[in-house]
């Protein structure tokens, strides 16, 4: 396997960590993209321990990048010959989700590629994820979603981050045809990612889910089904994707297990019956009434009882994964929040 250097954006990140750490257990060299240099020491010490030799610390290197702004991308590609772009804002339940999701989505994308194109590195995986692809029209009659298909931007109460990461991954693949067409790029599709993150700063957002239950934040719950997938399988598609030429040019859903949130619920009452965990549905007319208020809760309404199963054919296939089950990553990440009393942290 041909060792390389990679630039890594995004690398506080819940995927990106584990990126970091794969890249490092097999012998490349990282440089990972931060806002602020002052989460070196916090994201040193959260990779460092997961790390099976950990010396291989020392072929990590930070350097501060803004998705909104020009400064030091040119001189970060030097000596770079892969890409791995992580970087995008995501929900945490703390900010305000609104369009300049969208924006800082499109403009961090082709800010890093095209530094990146310009600085010679051809080799580029970018993080997209299932929201580019899930609202899609059709499916009405139990489809599984593939990547042939791609979220309609002005579809009815989209809300913006779906819309920033379908825009994005759109935007990637116009350049690459019309400006770059010497960059090799494969997109990564993860469904909503689970697994014990590296670190305890911070809950991941797609783990809010699983806080929220834990918590009892809800009364009810909503008749709503995700995929999930393990954040091991999502992060070694990345890795594998550098040196796979048949992954080019293409886009990859990562999803494993598809779960309503009744069975979510049912899953986390097993291994903790002392919790309040709500085990009802919430009446959609209730719903309805929400989102009259909370845009996000219209979306919610709009995909009321469907059950919308994703196909991973294309990454078995290609990349010869073999997916793990989602439902322990799920039970390992409940685990994780319990025992390090991150629960309030949401």
């Amino acid at each position: 396997m041909p060792l390389h250097n990679v630039l890594v954006t995004g690398a506080t990140g819940y995927i990106a960590r584990h990126i970091i750490r794969m890249l490092l257990d097999d012998g490349h060299h990282v440089v990972g993209s931060v806002r602020n240099l002052a989460a070196e020491a916090e994201l040193r010490g959260a990779i460092g321990p997961a790390l099976a030799d950990p010396a291989a610390l020392d072929r990590l290197r930070l350097v501060q990048l803004d998705l909104n702004a020009d400064a030091g991308w040119d001189a970060a590609m030097q000596g770079i010959d892969v890409l791995m772009h992580t970087a995008s804002p995501v929900p945490n339940g703390k900010i305000t989700v609104d369009d300049s999701f969208v924006t800082t989505a499109i403009g961090g994308t082709l800010r890093a590629c095209k530094a990146a194109y310009a600085a010679g590195v051809r080799r580029m995986v970018v993080t997209s994820s299932m929201a580019a692809i899930m609202g899609a029209d059709g499916h009405e009659n139990g489809e599984e979603f593939d990547e042939s298909d791609w979220t309609v931007p002005d579809r009815p109460h989209l809300n913006p981050y779906t819309k920033s990461k379908t825009l994005a991954e759109r935007a990637l693949w116009d350049w690459n045809q019309t400006e770059a067409p010497e960059a090799r790029i494969t997109a990564i599709n993860p469904s909503f990612v689970m697994g014990p993150p590296l670190g305890t700063t911070q809950v991941p957002s797609s783990l809010n889910i699983l806080a929220r239950l834990l918590s009892g934040t809800d009364p009810a719950l909503p008749d709503l089904s995700l995929p999930f997938v393990d954040v091991q399988d999502v992060a070694r598609m990345h890795v594998l994707a550098i040196d796979m030429p048949q992954t080019e040019g293409k886009r990859y859903l990562s999803s494993e297990n598809l779960m309503s949130f009744l069975e979510l619920a049912a899953l986390l009452r097993q291994d903790y019956p002392d919790r309040r965990i709500p085990n009802r549905l919430a009446p959609k007319f209730v719903m309805k009434l929400i989102g009259l208020f909370k845009v996000e809760v219209r979306g919610i309404v709009a995909n009321w009882g469907r059950r919308d199963a994703v196909s991973n054919t294309r990454a078995r296939q290609d990349m010869g994964i073999e997916f793990s089950d989602a439902t322990e990553a799920i039970r390992a990440s409940a685990r994780f929040l319990v025992d390090n009393d991150m629960l309030d942290r949401t």
